[in-house]
């Protein structure tokens, strides 16, 4: 698990202020790698076995408004894996209220042709 407070930067908002949800996007996507990261699953110590993650499927619940300078702060996890699927969680929190909360769904393919990896060969924790 992987919890980081942040700053929504001002580039990652719309004119009046709220978070794009391609911004919400790349922070899971940056902090989720961070994760992987700790773990050490880099994503240089992966290509190193011709494996990489990829992302299949996503649902995002913005519960209340995110602004530019809002600070905020992440949790994530991984919740389980079912069949083919690695599953992370995304919790963010603003003032210690979470404000967002996403799922998603993820694989792990081989990198020269594309074929899907099963869990039980992926060769990290």
């Amino acid at each position: 698990m992987l919890e980081k407070a942040f700053h929504v930067k001002s580039y990652d908002v719309y004119p009046n202020s709220t978070i794009k949800p391609s911004a919400i996007q790349h922070y899971m996507q940056q902090f989720a790698r961070e994760d992987c990261d700790n773990m050490g699953c880099t994503y240089i110590n992966m290509r190193d076995v011709n494996m990489v993650f990829v992302l299949t499927k996503m649902g995002i619940k913005v519960e209340e408004p995110v602004f530019a300078y809002d600070e905020l702060t992440v949790k994530t996890f991984n919740n389980r894996i079912t069949g083919i699927s690695f599953e992370r969680e995304f919790e963010f929190f603003k003032n210690g209220k979470k404000v967002i909360h996403a799922t998603t769904q993820w694989v792990i393919i081989k990198f020269d042709n594309r074929q899907i990896v099963r869990p039980r060969d992926f060769p990290f924790d």
